[in-house]
């Protein structure tokens, strides 16, 4: 899958699970409604999939794509499959206020903005602008975002975690034919990094052989200090410019944000903000951050301010601020481990 940046896309489907689990969950077949329901005009929810064990109803879903759908973590089946190919539940207040959201926002989120070739409200990176920009893809399909640390590292989201994948340096094009290609060899992730919270959501890549430094592979510079609030910045990245329908472009896309203060950060995600997460926006524009941005880099100055983590559903709500991992408290950690390494 692209991989999921924004947590609170859960919220969206704990809506729909919480319209499904007694159904579902409960398995009750005495009655023909949900609690209090009435059967669906038919042909009504044609997104509308069941998950079967067997011949018997396990879970609902919806179906997002032709080869997609989505549903409830706690319907998993497969004990074997790592806990880093999915986005954890966050906690409680993370869900309530991101339902509260998306029943709010749902009718005309789901129409999608289909107006602009953008990250969301974004435009295309000057050629050669980001030349420490990486995409990491399953095969030949995007995954996240990155950014090169040095030959061989390169850094990006925790929750990008897979068993193996392919790195893209030196185009600002997916799929480039003249851009470098290398295998990771090795992924370190923050050792506290939760799964539930995404705090400490940052990961290094080690990859199987040195890229070649040119006018369009360069290093990001890490930082010596944490930018002030109100720092303007640039945030990349090849992630769907439309939501909650998804566009994915082959140009890196850019849009420019300034850092905004914890405090009024909080103002609109309250404890979910932790102190090692970064905010980032315009006031009442849609500019931000989408699926497939995750782990791309947030750049101020010239240095690496934040790592793409997560942020609301559909994406570009107006003042709903991108949410990054705040680089310039892992500094000392990402030396070391590129040290140890």
């Amino acid at each position: 899958m692209v991989g999921l940046p924004f947590p609170s896309l859960l919220a969206l489907l704990l809506a729909f699970a919480l319209e499904t689990a007694a159904q579902g969950a409960q398995g009750d077949k005495s009655g023909e409604k949900i609690i209090d329901g009435a059967p669906c005009p038919g042909g009504s929810h044609p997104w509308q999939v069941a998950l079967l064990r067997g011949d018997e109803l396990h879970c609902g879903g919806v179906l997002l794509s032709e080869r997609w759908v989505a549903t409830a973590a706690h319907c998993m089946m497969d004990p074997d499959v790592p806990t880093g190919t999915m986005v954890g539940l966050p906690f409680p207040s993370l869900l309530a206020l991101l339902l509260a959201f998306a029943l709010e926002t749902a009718a005309q989120g789901a129409q999608g903005d289909k107006s602009g070739e953008k990250i969301i409200d974004g435009a295309p990176c000057p050629g050669g602008s980001h030349p420490w920009q990486v995409a990491l893809l399953r095969g030949d399909e995007l995954h996240c975002g990155g950014v090169l640390l040095s030959e061989r590292w390169v850094a990006t989201a925790a929750h990008c975690m897979m068993d193996e994948y392919n790195v893209q340096v030196g185009s600002d094009t997916l799929g480039d034919r003249k851009a470098q290609k290398i295998k990771a060899s090795k992924s370190f992730r923050h050792p506290s990094y939760s799964t539930q919270t995404h705090v400490n959501d940052i990961m290094l890549v080690k990859l199987s052989r040195t890229v070649r430094m040119s006018s369009t592979v360069k290093k990001i510079n890490l930082p010596r200090r944490c930018e002030p609030p109100g720092t303007t910045c640039t945030v990349s990245g090849w992630g769907t410019t439309t939501s909650p329908d998804v566009t994915f472009p082959t140009q890196l896309m850019c849009t420019d944000v300034k850092l905004i203060s914890p405090g009024d950060c909080r103002k609109v995600y309250k404890d979910m903000l932790g102190d090692s997460m970064l905010c980032a926006g315009i006031p009442d524009s849609k500019t931000n951050t989408c699926n497939g941005d995750s782990g791309g880099p947030l750049v101020c100055k010239g240095t690496l301010q934040g790592l793409v983590s997560w942020g609301t559903f559909p994406c570009g709500q107006p003042n709903d601020p991108g949410v990054y991992t705040q680089v310039c408290k892992y500094v000392k950690w990402i030396n070391d481990t590129m040290k140890r390494h």
